[in-house]
C-alpha cells in the first residue's frame, strides 16, 4: 500500500446525529440533493423536483413534469452548483430539444436550457461533478455509441465531447483533469477532459459471482478512487416445489475496491473497505473530508464506511424493497437520505464532537 493511501486510511469516520425526518408529498423519492451549505433539499419524486427547508421540511418550491426523467436508484442528473444559486437537471419532458436545464434554486424559476447535440435522442441522466466544483460531465441513456459532455463551471461552457460504446458509471476526478469511465463489467476507462483523449485503462479484479459496478467516485482530495458494485441484495431461487422464492444472494459479495490515485490514475492493487456487501452498492458518496465513505444498497439501509478499516457503522436500517438515495453537503456538515417517502436529515459531527 502506498504512503498516500495509508496516510488516507488513518482517518477516523465522522459519527452522524439525525436532527429531522418528514415526509414528502410526491412520493417515491427517486433523486436527491443538498446545497452546499446544507440549508435545502432538492429531491425528485414522479411528479417533478421540489426545493424544501432542509430543517423543517417546508416547500419552497416545485419544478413540475422532471422526476420522471431521473433514474431510479439516485443516480441520475440533481445537483446544486457549488455556489448554491443554480439546481442542475434534466429537462422537463415537454422540452423536446433539451439535454440540460438550469434553474434559480431558491425560486424554482429556469434560467436556461443547454441543447442536445445533433443526433442526440435524449436528455442528459448520468452525471458527476468534480470535487472543486469547475468541471461536470453529463450523458443520456441510450443505444448505441454515447457522448459524455463536458462543461466547466459557473458558465457552463461546453468542452470536447467523449464518445463511448457503452457506459455503466463515470466519474471526474477532484480536479475535473481525468474522466473515469466503467465502459464494461470489468473495465474502467480514463479520458483527459481537455483533449478527450484516452488515458489508460483499468482491468477490474471481479470474478464470475461479481454484478456490473454500480458506483463509482473520486475522494474529493484527488488521493483515491472508490468502485462499489451490484451483487448482492434478493434474488429468486427454486424451491422444491418448482416456484420460485426470494432469498438472500448466496453468492459470493464483492466489498468496496479503493485506488490510490496519481493524476486521475489508479495505481497499483486496490484495498478493499467494509467487508463483503450483501445488499449491494446502489448509491456511494465520500465524506468531504475524504475519512469515510456513506454507502446505501437497494433494501433501504444506509452505513458509513470509514477508511480506517474499522467495520461500518449502519444509519439506517434496511427495510425491505427499496433504494435507499444520499446527498451530501458540500460544507461537510449536512447528510440526507431519502428512502420512499421519508427524508431524513443528519449532521456529520468530526471526531465525535
Amino acid at each position: 500500500m502506498s504512503l498516500a493511501l495509508a496516510a488516507l486510511l488513518a482517518g477516523h469516520a465522522q459519527p452522524v446525529r439525525q436532527i429531522a425526518r418528514f415526509a414528502v408529498d410526491d412520493s417515491p423519492v427517486v433523486g436527491l440533493a443538498l446545497s452546499p451549505d446544507g440549508r435545502e433539499i432538492a429531491y425528485a419524486g414522479p411528479g417533478g423536483v421540489h426545493i424544501l427547508d432542509a430543517k423543517s421540511g417546508a416547500a419552497r418550491a416545485v419544478i413540475p413534469d422532471i422526476g420522471g426523467l431521473i433514474q431510479s436508484r439516485g443516480q441520475g442528473v440533481i445537483a446544486f452548483s457549488p455556489d448554491g444559486a443554480t439546481l442542475i437537471l434534466p429537462p422537463q419532458r415537454q422540452s423536446g430539444s433539451a439535454f440540460l436545464s438550469l434553474w434559480a434554486a431558491r425560486t424554482g424559476v429556469k434560467q436556461r436550457e443547454i441543447e442536445r447535440l445533433s443526433g442526440q435522442e435524449a436528455g442528459a441522466a448520468m452525471f458527476s461533478m468534480a470535487a472543486n466544483g469547475k468541471t461536470i460531465a453529463a450523458a443520456a441513456n441510450g443505444d448505441g455509441a454515447r457522448a459524455i459532455r463536458l462543461f466547466t463551471l459557473p458558465g457552463f461552457q461546453p468542452e470536447p465531447v467523449i464518445n463511448v460504446s457503452y457506459m455503466l458509471q463515470l466519474a471526474l476526478s477532484a480536479d475535473g483533469a481525468t474522466l473515469a469511465v466503467a465502459s464494461a463489467t470489468d473495465r474502467l476507462d480514463f479520458y483527459a477532459s481537455a483533449s478527450a483523449k484516452p488515458e489508460g485503462t483499468l482491468a477490474l479484479p471481479v470474478n464470475g459471482w461479481t454484478e456490473p459496478l454500480s458506483a463509482l467516485a473520486y475522494s474529493p482530495n484527488g488521493a483515491a478512487l472508490a468502485a462499489g458494485f451490484a451483487n448482492g441484495g434478493h434474488v429468486e431461487l427454486p424451491s422444491p416445489d418448482g416456484t420460485l422464492r426470494t432469498a438472500p444472494n448466496p453468492f459470493p459479495t464483492a466489498p468496496v475496491l479503493l485506488w490510490h490515485v496519481s493524476q486521475g490514475m489508479p495505481q497499483g492493487a486496490p484495498s478493499t473497505l467494509c467487508g463483503p456487501q450483501p445488499d449491494g452498492v446502489a448509491n456511494m458518496l465520500w465524506l468531504p473530508d475524504q475519512r469515510g465513505l456513506v454507502i446505501t444498497d437497494e433494501r433501504g439501509g444506509a452505513k458509513l464506511c470509514p477508511l480506517n478499516g474499522d467495520p461500518a457503522q449502519s444509519i439506517s436500517p434496511d427495510i425491505g424493497d427499496a433504494v435507499a438515495i444520499p446527498a451530501l453537503a458540500a460544507d461537510g456538515h449536512g447528510l440526507a437520505i431519502a428512502v420512499n417517502g421519508k427524508i431524513d436529515v443528519y449532521v456529520l459531527q468530526p471526531d465525535g464532537k
